[in-house]
């Protein structure tokens, strides 16, 4: 499936979200006021789902995972997020596949405020592992090979209020992998957060 038509449907999906906020009052949701009290730290926890695409000629995919974080300090969060996404690719008398699972820690400044939209924005990146795994079928016999690497993506997106401790929103990062195949990917997905 097209990377295009996996961003067409979380921007409509965020979209219908932007405007059933539209009609919340202001709320202690994130991003919330700027105070370095610590009732503000607000830990979340959320599911994500939306598009890989690696850079090598491999198909884009679904890519889907979990993601924890708090505010130690308004406007930083820091958060862990773990993901995973498979591509299938058909080749004569058999199959190749990449799959590719990143476990990520997260720093992002919450621009915070009054202006709409932009308030409930953020930039920042990611580093942690990547752990990537090739398997390629052919003529009944299989032959796998995996690695582990470092990886680092700069980010940003949005989280927007839909109900008093929920929040949707869409975060989009470009994963560069160090390695020497250099299997790097653009990830963007839609996110639905609990926020404690």
């Amino acid at each position: 499936m097209k990377i295009s038509k996996y961003i067409a449907l979380i921007g409509l999906t965020m979209a219908g979200s932007a405007f059933a906020a539209n009609g919340i009052s202001e709320s202690s949701t994130y991003p919330g006021a700027r105070s370095e009290d610590r009732n503000n730290a607000r830990p979340n926890i959320g599911v994500f789902v939306g598009a890989a695409a690696p850079n090598e000629n491999i198909d884009s995919a679904v890519n889907y995972g979990v993601d924890v974080g708090f505010n130690p300090a308004m406007p930083i969060s820091l958060g862990l997020q773990a993901s995973h996404f498979q591509v299938t690719n058909d080749v004569v008398l058999g199959n190749t596949k990449f799959m590719r699972t990143p476990l990520l820690g997260k720093l992002a400044y919450n621009f915070g405020g009054e202006t709409p939209i932009i308030r409930n924005m953020f930039i920042g990146g990611k580093a942690g592992v990547v752990f990537d795994k090739y398997q390629a079928n052919a003529f009944g016999g299989t032959a796998d090979s995996s690695r582990t690497d470092f990886a680092v993506a700069p980010m940003a997106g949005f989280d927007i209020p839909i109900q008093k401790a929920w929040t949707a929103g869409v975060e989009g990062s470009y994963l560069f992998v160090q390695n020497n195949n250099n299997v790097d990917n653009l990830d963007v997905h839609g996110a639905l957060k609990y926020w404690f």
